[in-house]
């Protein structure tokens, strides 16, 4: 309870588918059309069948891009106007075959008219590597970061390689939410966008996380545990803006370190792979209130909130600080600038 006290501080302090000429449209159909119109329209689509409906999102399965079986799942706003398809192919039977649905759909996009690339990730995430052989373990933890955004003025397509060895595409069109993709600071390949609730739904369905329900605060910050690049026992964090209800902040703690040169040497490490791939703009090492490395106090300077190993990046539409928090613990914390 702490840190989520921690966090809201900081949050005061700081081929189917195709482009309309207005909207972005999923198999012919404009997603901004009214929720009962546009499952009216896609169940007309042969091999379309419904299947459940929670809170505020249909799920379907049918055909697409040559699949039979993929799941659609059909976002709508509280005023009953669709907004975002999700869809997933069906599982891949080895990594190869992920990869190539993956290159096979951004090249589409790459040649499609209107459509501009905003984001590219080919990488794995922790300590993982392409042609290691452990790409399959790398997706199952959640730590693939295969991901393409397309943008368009009415909105984005974009493409990603999810936990469930599934090819997974987004649909959204900007006519119901604001969020630019180009401005969507994201975790684990997620964008941080959307309600508090369903985002941390798909962090559990999706990244395995588990909710902390003694440790969240409801309609203002959602405790998580799970695994993250790699390491299991990390705590996620994720806050609201009271008055828009839109994220703002979310925080990751690894697991606790019991010595100073075991938190060092991750915090060295983190900073390093942030420092390849995000723009440094702030950093600074050493300890005060009269602590000093070498001392053999470290530890005790940590608890004491004396260490100031820290680092900050900015990014599209916000910044990420890595720290070594007073927990022993690294921290990452991700904010919108808004």
């Amino acid at each position: 309870m702490k840190k989520l006290l921690t966090l809201i501080v900081s949050m005061f302090i700081a081929a189917s588918a195709v482009m309309a000429q207005d909207h972005i449209q999923f198999l012919g159909i404009d997603l901004t059309g009214s929720h009962e119109d546009f499952q009216q329209q896609l169940l007309q689509i042969p091999g379309v069948e419904y299947v459940t409906s929670v809170e505020g999102v249909d799920a379907y399965s049918g055909p697409y891009s040559g699949y039979d079986g993929a799941e659609y799942y059909v976002s709508y706003t509280d005023n009953d106007v669709v907004y975002s398809v999700d869809v997933y192919l069906p599982k891949a039977e080895s990594w190869l075959q992920l990869k190539r649905q993956y290159i096979a759909s951004v090249a589409e996009y790459q040649d499609k008219e209107g459509f501009t690339l905003a984001e590219h990730s080919e990488e794995f995430e922790g300590f993982y590597n392409g042609g290691d052989g452990r790409e399959l373990e790398a997706v199952d933890q959640g730590i693939c970061s295969y991901y393409s955004t397309f943008t368009c003025p009415q909105g984005y397509v974009s493409i990603s390689i999810s936990k469930y060895r599934q090819l997974k595409l987004v649909f959204h069109d900007n006519g119901s939410e604001s969020s630019s993709p180009e401005n969507v600071i994201r975790i684990m390949g997620i964008d941080l966008v959307g309600s508090i609730t369903k985002l941390a739904k798909r962090f559990e369905e999706e990244r395995g996380f588990v909710i902390n329900e003694d440790a969240s605060i409801e309609g203002m910050a959602v405790a998580l545990n799970g695994r993250f690049t790699g390491l299991d026992n990390c705590e996620l964090y994720l806050a609201t803006d009271q008055e828009s209800q839109e994220i703002t902040l979310a925080m990751i703690f690894l697991p606790e370190q019991s010595s100073w040169n075991a938190i060092k040497k991750q915090y060295l490490t983190y900073k390093q792979n942030y420092d390849q791939k995000y723009t440094l703009v702030d950093s600074t090492t050493g300890f005060t209130n009269g602590y000093r490395e070498g001392d053999g106090n470290e530890v005790e300077a940590v608890r004491n909130n004396a260490c100031n190993y820290t680092a900050t990046y900015s990014l599209p539409g916000g910044s990420i600080t890595l720290s070594i928090s007073k927990y022993m613990q690294v921290e990452m914390v991700y904010k919108y600038e808004r």
